[in-house]
């Protein structure tokens, strides 16, 4: 019997997630925090929690990288000065739930133009060039966010009524070693209690 090395193929993409910001000056934070966005990669920490700030998302606390499962409407952030969509990849420990997910990593991949070619669609060019991210249109959004990881399937998504047997409370964090395979692809799956955004 002769020793054979074994490696365990990387299967791990990251998860396309769409979210907005606002937009303030030439910069963009996250709408219901106060996290800036001075890269197109941001790791979350928790500094409310009652566990450690690099263990994010957590189980019980609203840390860590909020998005959505789909593009918001494009008339989402069209009428106002200040909000602008994209699309993310995220990875790492990934919590998902009903609507959306919430994870330790992500990147912007997109920024979507908004409708009109005033001062805002300049600003947003801008903000994409610093950040080295392409400034697409409502409708590629999901074609950026595919060149770089993988929608979740329908299938893995967690429905509302989801709750842990005898407490009913949302299912908590699945370990990182825990994985699904996704048409051949591998994530990791979570469930989500609350919302908030970073």
């Amino acid at each position: 019997m002769c020793a054979v090395a074994w490696r365990a193929p990387d299967l791990v993409v990251p998860v396309v997630g769409f979210r907005q910001w606002r937009l303030l000056g030439t910069s963009l934070h996250s709408l219901w925090s106060e996290v800036q966005w001075l890269s197109a990669e941001l790791r979350a920490e928790c500094a409310v929690g009652a566990h450690d700030a690099t263990d994010v998302p957590a189980k019980g606390c609203s840390c860590g990288i909020y998005a959505f499962y789909g593009p918001c409407p494009c008339t989402a952030s069209a009428l106002t000065p200040d909000l602008v969509g994209g699309v993310v990849i995220l990875w790492g420990s990934v919590e998902l739930h009903a609507t959306g997910m919430r994870a330790a990593h992500a990147r912007i991949v997109g920024l979507e133009l908004p409708l009109s070619h005033g001062r805002k669609r300049r600003t947003v060019i801008d903000v994409a060039d610093r950040l080295g991210v392409r400034a697409v249109t409502h409708r590629a959004l999901r074609m950026v966010g595919a060149e770089q990881g993988a929608p979740l399937q329908h299938s893995l998504r967690p429905r509302r009524d989801w709750v842990a047997p005898g407490t009913g409370q949302p299912i908590g964090v699945v370990p990182r070693a825990t994985m699904l395979a996704q048409g051949g692809r591998e994530v990791l799956p979570t469930f989500c209690k609350r919302r908030r955004d970073q």
